[in-house]
């Protein structure tokens, strides 16, 4: 997600709501990383690495999951549409 998108004042308003009605959002990361629109290298937003995400859903749930397992087991997957 590029720097603009994740600006947005609606964009910004809508994780507010969501966190306000009780959704976990993690913030993206900033690193340099492939964006599509240029075709370069850029510092960019990124999803967390895959242990913080499983982090956070333990700590949500309080599940007992072996981290290993879930990491090896699981494919996680983001999809973000770019309009602007």
């Amino acid at each position: 997600m590029n720097e603009l998108m994740w600006g947005n004042p609606l964009i910004q308003q809508n994780i507010r709501k969501l966190k306000e009605v009780g959704h976990v959002v993690m913030a993206p990361q900033k690193k340099e990383a492939y964006e599509i629109a240029s075709g370069t290298l850029k510092l960019n937003y990124i999803i967390p690495p895959i242990n913080e995400v499983v982090d956070e859903i333990e700590k949500k749930f309080r599940l007992k999951i072996l981290k290993q397992s879930v990491v090896k087991q699981t494919t996680l997957c983001f999809v973000i549409f770019d309009f602007f």
